[in-house]
């Protein structure tokens, strides 16, 4: 069946001031514009973006206090307990730290809570595993905004915490973490509102390594991942790290993703935003939607090709 494209019609000043800004077709300006981009820097950054106009991370309220706490337990071979959500933004978060953490030779306790024994976020299950293990830090990732009575008992205990999300706060209440990533919280003028928790998680590592780390950069098909199966707006900053995450992914070396492609019958080469939101993310998120998400986990982090493909079947 033919399909014919009708194309709503814009004003054709605007349209022909992107067309000639931008050396752009009259069709491809009418489609930036049906996006709501207007002004022809904006137009720019949205068709050529790069990672040298991501934000910097230090506009995130208390990243410097997040980056000190983190390289201070680096430097003092601290206990460190990483818990997350479990879906693949969670999933994904977790593996993030887990990698950077064992990049710099600590092996760091981490703890996916239960859908069905835990329920979301941090639980006192997990604070009693915490305060068990003496854990000196303890990171939740995509959750722990509104945990204030999990993050008062472990703070008693001694235990130093950081929190990492992007849901937004109870109006007028804060855990009293002693760091908190979350650009919706009061007085944080970090630009981009919508990064998934995976996102947030990359800013940190990003304030700690430096954009220019081939490490960090690494770390980009993971972000795509998380970002995509968390339906966050492809706008702005998440559109950018999609980019050059789908990139990543067509040249991941993680054994896990591979895997899962071949029993998907994907070819990372060809991978597209829709086979993440529709084949891989399904495949990820069923191990905590059934039963734990440390299938999934496990998956993401292994270095076994066996265990990969038998994870991959079993997903």
């Amino acid at each position: 069946m033919k399909k014919v494209w009708q194309i709503l019609s814009q004003d054709k000043k605007s349209s022909a001031l992107l067309e000639q800004r931008l050396a752009v077709s009259s069709l491809l300006s009418k489609l930036i514009l049906n996006r709501g981009i207007f002004d022809p820097v904006e137009a720019e950054k949205f068709l050529f973006n790069s990672l040298y106009d991501l934000p910097d991370p230090y506009l995130l309220k208390n990243m410097d206090k997040a980056v000190k706490r983190i390289k201070r337990a680096l430097q003092m071979r601290e206990k460190i307990m990483v818990l997350s959500d479990y879906d693949v933004d969670g999933v994904t978060s977790l593996a993030l730290l887990y990698q950077f953490f064992k990049m710099n030779n600590i092996a760091i306790n981490w703890y996916l809570p239960h859908r069905i024994d835990e329920g979301y976020g941090i639980s006192m299950v997990a604070v009693d595993a915490a305060i068990k293990e003496k854990t000196d830090l303890f990171i939740s990732a995509d959750c722990g905004i509104t945990a204030d009575q999990e993050i008062a008992r472990l703070k008693s205990s001694g235990c130093d915490v950081i929190v990492i999300d992007h849901h937004r706060p109870k109006a007028g209440s804060l855990p009293l973490a002693d760091a908190i990533i979350d650009p919706w919280q009061e007085d944080c003028l970090y630009p981009d509102k919508d990064l998934a928790a995976v996102g947030l998680v990359f800013k940190v590592l990003q304030a700690i390594m430096g954009i220019e780390s081939r490490e960090l950069l690494d770390f980009l098909d993971l972000v795509c991942l998380g970002t995509v199966a968390d339906v966050a707006s492809l706008r702005g900053e998440n559109r950018t790290l999609v980019k050059y995450g789908l990139k990543a992914l067509a040249n991941t070396r993680r054994r896990g993703l591979i895997e899962l492609c071949n029993v998907a019958s994907l070819k990372l080469e060809n991978i597209t935003v829709r086979n993440i939101a529709f084949v891989l993310g399904p495949r990820l998120n069923a191990a905590g939607r059934i039963d734990s998400a440390e299938d999934a986990f496990s998956l993401l982090v292994t270095d076994d090709t066996v265990k990969a493909q038998n994870l991959a079947l079993k997903l």
